[in-house]
């Protein structure tokens, strides 16, 4: 007896296959497929703001008395995607 109370059951399906990907092939000969690499001003600049970043986390931290620690996760997660990778 279920007294009122609707009562699901949930099956897990079968998973549909996945198509894997075909690496295209190069579509015109003008055309050459390259991986980006940023310049080393970028990099340069990118690392120059997460360093800024830390340290001004780390800073707040100091001057709230550790007030401030709820948004050090994010902080150095941007950080390290600018030094390592936008």
């Amino acid at each position: 007896m279920n007294n009122g109370l609707i009562v699901y059951s949930f099956k897990k399906k079968q998973p549909d296959e996945v198509p894997v990907p075909v690496p295209e092939e190069e579509k015109d000969d003008n055309y050459v497929y390259v991986q980006y690499q940023p310049s080393q001003e970028i990099q340069f600049w990118g690392t120059v703001a997460a360093v800024l970043i830390v340290g001004g986390t780390l800073a707040e931290d100091v001057i709230t008395g550790g007030g401030g620690i709820s948004d050090d996760a994010a902080s150095f997660y941007l950080a390290y995607r600018l030094m390592f990778g936008l």
